[in-house]
């Protein structure tokens, strides 16, 4: 049936959502290009130097900040956006801390934690649907997708499709060489880097596109190229794997399994057997194609590094003798020396760009892996702080998961994805750099979009839909 003139703005407006819908791109279709435009601009030699490779290494969080401060509209309250804010004051709170770095440093990085976090508050301003979602999800796909092929296209192409390497990894010196892999015919090449100027980089796109390509494929229903579209999905998740197998990153390959684990866990909990085996299927396809692919052109080096998560002993010892280390020190040591932090700016990008480290009790401390980060910029609060955030988006997502609506496949995926990245923080920072703004993008734009549509779903009685 028809629905009266404004009856739906109106139903919108008691939700406290903004009604902007008009014909064009969303929002959040414009920030996803905004940020991959300004990854693009790092590959452009005369656009990656001095202020300007800043500017395009800070602009997605601009943007986010951005959107926080000048969106019209109200953020609807919920204890995700609640314990957010917890996180964000300790954060800028420690600013003050006796031993934070310069004043600059320690607000850049009490405000990146403000960015990374801000999808949270300005996505819940927006009115979203399944066709605006799906269209998010799309371009994430297809930006990640093409980065994995151009990674490929690295490893069997040396040379030809290389970017600039970023300035940072330039300066490495001999170091350099431990970026590097040994092909099967004795080549030795950068790990492919995909759209990026980072040695291994093409690793993070592999995983967004073995996510994305597996959540249209057991989303997918009948329609026109349907085969051809499946063909996409799955040659996208091929790419991905064999870029995560050949760049190397053990931990982006673990991740992923524990993804497969913990999906498969929710999709035997719900009883969805068709997905089930369509998954099962799906990755017994593409981790054990993706191997063999890998297998011939990376040869013995490469499957001598991959042995090394063969055995639980031997996987233990490995972690131990690598990153294994700053979890210890993170318990034994810096815990017990700086319960309360140790100030904002003590490490990352911030205090290389705006730090001073010529007095000892301010200087730079080494961080590898998230728990030192979290302790050293808010202490034992911040860690528990944070903890709760996450516990409470996984809660959030898990109940939309059990629900029948149009959402909780995404959100079943959206929650093992949850649950593979914070797995990860064991082996290096994920929640404070690009890879943290794109995480609680997608947790946001799952919870609003499902939000938004169950309200939706919701006024259709009152205002004489059926």
């Amino acid at each position: 049936m028809s629905t009266p003139a404004g009856a739906t703005d109106s139903a919108w407006a008691t939700a406290g959502l903004s009604s902007w819908q008009r014909p064009g791109l969303s929002i959040p279709e414009k920030f996803i290009l905004a940020e991959f435009s300004f990854q693009l601009a790092l590959l452009v030699p005369q656009l990656n130097v001095g202020a300007l490779r800043v500017l395009w290494r800070t602009g997605a969080f601009a943007a986010s900040l951005g959107l926080l401060v000048l969106l019209r509209g109200k953020t609807r309250p919920n204890a995700t956006t609640i314990a957010a804010l917890w996180v964000m004051a300790l954060t800028a709170l420690e600013i003050f801390h006796p031993t934070s770095n310069t004043f600059l440093s320690a607000s850049a990085e009490a405000v990146m934690y403000i960015a990374i976090l801000a999808p949270l508050f300005w996505m819940t301003r927006l009115r979203l649907d399944v066709r605006i979602f799906r269209r998010v999800v799309f371009m994430f796909w297809g930006y990640f997708t093409l980065s994995s092929m151009v990674g490929i296209l690295q490893v069997y192409f040396p040379g030809r499709f290389q970017p600039q390497l970023s300035p940072v990894v330039a300066s490495l010196g001999e170091a350099i060489e431990g970026l590097k892999i040994v092909l099967a015919n004795g080549r030795k090449i950068f790990r492919p880097m995909g759209l990026t100027d980072m040695p291994g980089g093409a690793a993070n796109a592999g995983m967004w596109a073995v996510l994305f390509g597996l959540g249209f494929l057991l989303a997918a229903t009948p329609g026109r190229n349907r085969r051809w579209k499946q063909a996409a999905y799955v040659s996208s998740m091929m790419a991905g794997m064999m870029c995560i197998y050949l760049s190397q990153v053990r931990v982006l390959l673990v991740i992923t399994m524990v993804w497969f684990v913990a999906l498969m866990a929710i999709l035997f909990w719900r009883q969805r057997w068709r997905q089930l085996g369509k998954m099962t299927l799906l990755v017994l396809l593409v981790v054990g194609g993706g191997l063999y692919a890998s297998l011939r052109v990376g040869g013995a080096n490469f499957s001598q590094r991959l042995a090394t998560l063969g055995g639980s002993s031997k996987t233990t010892s490995v972690y131990t003798r690598s990153r294994g280390y700053f979890l210890y020190q993170t318990l034994y040591e810096l815990i017990p020396d700086y319960p309360l932090g140790a100030g904002m700016g003590r490490w990352g990008m911030m205090n290389t760009y705006f730090g001073d480290n010529t007095d000892p009790s301010r200087k730079l401390v080494y961080v590898e892996i998230q728990w030192q980060g979290w302790v050293l910029d808010g202490g034992v609060p911040l860690v528990i702080a944070y903890l709760a955030l996450l516990w409470l988006a996984m809660v959030s997502l898990w109940r939309i998961a059990r629900k029948r609506g149009p959402l909780w496949l995404w959100a079943a995926l959206c929650l093992a994805y949850d649950v593979g990245t914070i797995a990860s923080c064991f082996d290096f920072t994920p929640f404070t750099g690009e890879i943290g703004l794109e995480f609680w993008f997608i947790n946001a734009l799952v919870l609003s979009a499902a939000y938004c549509i169950e309200r939706q779903a919701t006024a259709m009685p009152q205002v004489g839909w059926r």
